[in-house]
């Protein structure tokens, strides 16, 4: 009894001892040397702390009238905020004046015609024979189902936006320039977002995008219950087959899937931390105009079928790249 009780106590201690020279050999070896080599990532779900919304909810039962609604001395201390009910110029006006809002959830919010211009800007008058020096200020109204062209312009406060259920366009600039946003949630009924979609399903050539000029922009959101939009990963998409816009702020390495036949103007412009991209159509997708703006495309590297490199390289912006490379599907 005594000999078996020794013999375990020894193996025992031979156990403990190999886990201790495994452990060794781990640390001095390092995970990098031993992580597994793929040719094409797999999209992965980046692990994060979940944040928890806790909005002010401001219920505006007649449009024009949110700054009543918001208690005396608060507008200026109001981080986070929902509001629910009919708004329109005037309440746009004074969420443009919320000097802390970061967080602001629309989605049962309805945008209604009237109230005060919200925005105003100087421009010329166009004319066939090439005059061009008639200058006046035009001035911005919201319109019914319509985030209409510059209502969140340039605000640089918010990080997150939840819009309209009930809206049905995104007009010109309607986002433009938020330099600290970092989530767009679009709603049911989004249909069309303005010099993004033109009669042919194909983008216009206009660079002042609703939703571009978003440095830090990491996800695009869309409902579910939408019809026209979806987000696959946090990159929005007209159907399945359409990119329209790639966050920029969102990855340094992102799979185009095989699918993908068109890319929108500038989707992909001020990516600027890109550094991989595989593209698994052997047939280069069609592109808009200035779809890699800003990509540094000598140091990015392109990756594409086996044997479609020639064809990358012979067709206009992907052949920019300066190193594409042929993988195995």
């Amino acid at each position: 009894m005594r000999t078996t009780r020794t013999l375990l106590s020894c193996v025992n201690e031979l156990g403990r001892a190999l886990y201790v020279i495994l452990l060794l050999t781990w640390y001095s070896c390092g995970s990098n040397d031993i992580s597994p080599i793929v040719d094409i990532p797999k999209p992965t779900i980046e692990d994060s702390v979940k944040v928890v919304y806790h909005p002010v909810i401001i219920n505006v039962i007649n449009a024009g009238n949110l700054s009543k609604s918001v208690a005396t001395g608060r507008k200026d201390s109001i981080e986070q905020m929902k509001i629910i009910g009919s708004i329109n110029g005037t309440d746009v006006k004074f969420i443009r004046t919320m000097a802390k809002l970061n967080y602001l959830d629309l989605s049962e919010a309805n945008f209604m015609n009237g109230g005060e211009y919200y925005y105003s800007y100087y421009c010329f008058l166009y004319y066939d024979n090439g005059n061009y020096n008639v200058y006046r200020y035009e001035y911005v109204y919201t319109l019914s189902e319509t985030i209409n062209e510059y209502t969140f312009f340039k605000y640089p406060g918010l990080r997150k936006i939840i819009l309209p259920n009930s809206a049905i366009s995104i007009g010109t600039a309607a986002l433009y320039g938020c330099s600290n946003l970092e989530s767009i949630t679009i709603g049911d009924n989004i249909e069309t977002i303005t010099n993004m979609t033109d009669n042919n399903g194909y983008s216009a050539s206009n660079g002042w995008y609703a939703l571009g000029g978003c440095p830090c922009l990491k996800e695009v959101t869309v409902s579910s219950k939408n019809k026209y939009f979806k987000s696959i990963n946090g990159v929005l998409y007209k159907g399945n087959n359409t990119i329209i816009l790639f966050p920029p702020n969102k990855d340094s390495i992102y799979t185009i899937p095989s699918n993908v036949n068109y890319i929108y103007d500038r989707a992909f412009c001020d990516a600027v931390k890109m550094g991989k991209i595989y593209c698994l159509n052997p047939v280069p997708p069609k592109l808009g105009n200035d779809v890699f703006k800003n990509v540094d495309k000598s140091k990015c590297i392109l990756f594409v079928p086996k044997g479609s490199s020639n064809a990358y390289s012979y067709t206009g912006q992907w052949g920019d790249f300066t190193k594409i490379v042929e993988i195995m599907q």
